[in-house]
């Protein structure tokens, strides 16, 4: 079994509100999600 940990800092200047940032970071996850098979949290 292979475990690893990457941590990325996403600089979102143009979102204000957080339900902003969500919709930005969301489609971003899901697809990252459809080619690996990786926890995200």
């Amino acid at each position: 079994m292979w475990i690893g940990w990457i941590q990325f800092d996403v600089l979102q200047g143009n979102a204000h509100s957080l339900k902003e940032k969500r919709n930005a970071i969301r489609p971003l996850i899901a697809d990252l999600r459809l080619r690996t098979e990786c926890a995200i949290a």
